[in-house]
């Protein structure tokens, strides 16, 4: 018995982002209650092939689907991507014709819930050393190591652009978006753009889309939360030591919290690791950039089912032949 699965494009779409073009379909069938259902039909052109670049695939849906990549030739995982295997989200570098390949041995694990719909999101950009796409907020981050003060790692970051967005020292609103550094930097006591400088105890975001919002006030043990901003503290902190500590740090210590720092108590940055920068905003609009999402329709397939050799001789009595398929049942044929 053999069973035909297939995936049916319906149109295909290039995207062009500065001449370099991604073209597959953007509306795709795939069957439900499958393992290792393909999706295929990518192809990059116009992309440099002396160059290095950066994929993110990542799903959107509250199903349970992953995906693997099977072809991973030439083809490097982000820090923090562990496996190419039954996965949600991957973020990888490699050259253009090496992403192709890879791009066309995708395969889904799909769910029984027929007619539900995935979004594949596939983000190909230009590689820079020490950058992070985030496919949560679609944010690039850049991590720049060394022992630094708060203020000119506040003016790099400023003064600093990519594919035409300006930077900021980083803003983490979500724990996706703080598990994503840590998981993502192996650096500790990490610059970010948060300060309470300008009035002691209330704790704002300085610079980027969330600037001037204020998330917490006071110190510990009486501070709180402003409303329903999210904040991850260490213990015990913030604690204004000594003289003050006017700034917040990631990573503390090695560990995944933050701690006020810096001067006026602490002016010395020996400790420190680094910075982040964030670009990004609501409105971003990457200009070498790719962003391409691909619906998938999980649908029953009509499978083709061959029976080969079956023979019947007239008189015979009746038998029943039966074949089912994950995507439409059972099928019984009498003889």
């Amino acid at each position: 018995m053999g069973i035909i699965k297939k995936i049916i494009f319906l149109f295909l779409i290039t995207q062009s982002i500065n001449g370099q073009t991604l073209t597959t379909s953007l509306t795709q069938n795939i069957p439900v209650n499958e393992n290792n259902a393909q999706i295929e039909n990518f192809s990059l052109s116009s992309y440099d092939a002396s160059k290095t670049y950066k994929v993110s695939l990542s799903t959107s849906t509250t199903l349970a689907v992953t995906f693997s990549l099977v072809t991973t030739t030439g083809l490097t995982r982000d820090t923090g991507y562990l496996s190419w295997t039954n996965v949600t989200s991957v973020n990888f570098t490699g050259s253009p014709s090496n992403i192709e390949n890879g791009l066309n041995s995708i395969k889904f694990n799909t769910t029984t819930d027929v007619d539900e719909e995935i979004i594949f999101i596939v983000v190909i950009t230009e590689e820079v050393a020490n950058t992070f796409y985030n496919p949560n907020n679609g944010h690039i981050y850049k991590f720049v190591s060394g022992a630094i003060s708060i203020a000119d790692a506040r003016a790099a970051a400023l003064a600093s652009t990519y594919n035409g967005e300006p930077g900021y020292l980083v803003n983490i609103t979500s724990n996706d978006e703080q598990n994503f550094i840590w998981n993502k930097t192996t650096a500790q006591n990490i610059w970010t753009g948060l300060s309470d400088n300008n009035i002691e105890g209330q704790w704002a975001w300085m610079d980027g889309p969330e600037a001037g919002e204020i998330i917490y006030v006071g110190a510990t043990p009486t501070g709180t939360a402003s409303g329903s901003s999210y904040i991850k503290w260490c213990g015990g902190e913030p604690n204004n030591y000594s003289t003050g500590e006017n700034y917040m740090v990631t990573a503390w210590n090695g560990n995944n919290c933050w701690n006020d720092f810096g001067p006026p108590a602490f002016p010395n940055s020996a400790s420190i690791g680094g910075y982040l920068i964030e670009y990004g905003t609501p409105s971003s609009a990457f200009s070498l950039t790719g962003n391409t999402q691909i619906t998938l329709t999980q649908v029953k397939v009509d499978p083709n089912i061959i029976f080969n050799d079956v023979t019947k001789t007239f008189g015979d009595p009746n038998f029943n032949l039966t074949a089912t398929s994950s995507g439409t049942g059972a099928f019984t044929f009498t003889i």
